[in-house]
């Protein structure tokens, strides 16, 4: 039987996932992630809440998914990712790649974060950040193609690029960035060209996930 505090570790990740449905609703539009952006916050408070009921009750509490482990350390990491997320979604990267280093400080193995941290960086034109933490990523999970696409792009970007990048004020990751649909449905997210120098380089690129996918990321 679970204790009170795994119960209320399992409800904070049930508002999470209820972020991620709504993220995901947005297509990668900022004006729609702007609109729900409230809400979301509002879901990962909830979540926060039940992660501090669970923590006060029992430290040590952890939630079991599947064949993975999840602890109180992980959870208020995807938690913050989730935060740091919604952010960047709604174009706010500046105010997102702060949550998103928290988010990496509480559980270093997150690797989706720091795969969301390198794209934030990428939107702000932050090249050495932005490599540094997609290295973080594949150093977690070498095998996730998405993170080696992003590592490719992220290189490819030269000083000229960023100057006609920032000349433009187009970015060309900030709605690259991915996180699953609930139950395991396959779901799409597609990416912007920028100018016409560099978009034969990035073009439209799709990203896929799934939530198994999402959890066995962080799990141990």
């Amino acid at each position: 039987m679970s204790t009170k505090a795994e119960i209320a570790l399992e409800t904070a990740f049930s508002f999470i996932q209820d972020v991620i449905s709504k993220v995901h609703s947005t297509h990668g539009d900022e004006e729609r992630a702007q609109m729900i952006r409230p809400e979301v916050l509002n879901l990962i408070s909830l979540a926060s809440r039940k992660i501090a009921e669970a923590e006060q009750l029992d430290p040590h509490a952890e939630f079991h998914y599947e064949d993975k482990i999840f602890t109180i350390p992980i959870a208020k990491s995807i938690a913050l990712d989730a935060e740091g997320f919604i952010h960047c979604t709604a174009g706010d990267d500046k105010k997102g790649i702060p949550i998103l280093e928290q988010a990496v400080k509480m559980h270093p193995e997150n690797a989706m974060a720091w795969y969301h941290k390198a794209v934030a960086h990428g939107g702000q034109l932050e090249k050495k950040e932005a490599l540094e933490a997609i290295t973080k990523a594949l150093e977690i999970d070498e095998t996730n193609i998405e993170y080696h696409k992003a590592h490719e792009m992220i290189k490819s970007i030269s000083g000229a690029e960023q100057a006609a990048m920032t000349a433009t004020n187009l970015w060309p990751w900030r709605h690259l960035i991915f996180l699953g649909a609930i139950g395991g449905v396959a779901v799409a997210g597609q990416g912007h060209p920028v100018s016409e120098g560099i978009a034969s380089t990035l073009g439209f690129i799709w990203l896929l996930t799934l939530v198994p996918f999402f959890f066995r990321m962080f799990g141990r």
